[in-house]
């Protein structure tokens, strides 16, 4: 649905879940708009370690999750 600008995000990660060994990392490439949102549903779902990480131009465009 258009008002859902997260549903990718949830559905990759959550089948993630499944296919990630312990330990194994998720990254995502994300909307500089969306990355607290991003950070907080990793989180919700049970990622550790998640981070918001910056491009070369300083901009939130990466978050990174661990099983």
């Amino acid at each position: 649905p258009h008002n859902d600008a997260l549903i990718f995000y949830k559905e990759i990660a959550k089948k993630s879940l499944t296919g990630l060994t312990t330990g194994g990392s998720l990254l995502f490439e994300i909307n500089a708009a969306k990355g607290n949102e991003v950070v907080e549903l990793m989180k919700d779902l049970g990622f550790k370690e998640v981070e918001l990480r910056t491009d070369l131009s300083g901009r939130e465009r990466m978050v990174k999750g661990v099983k």
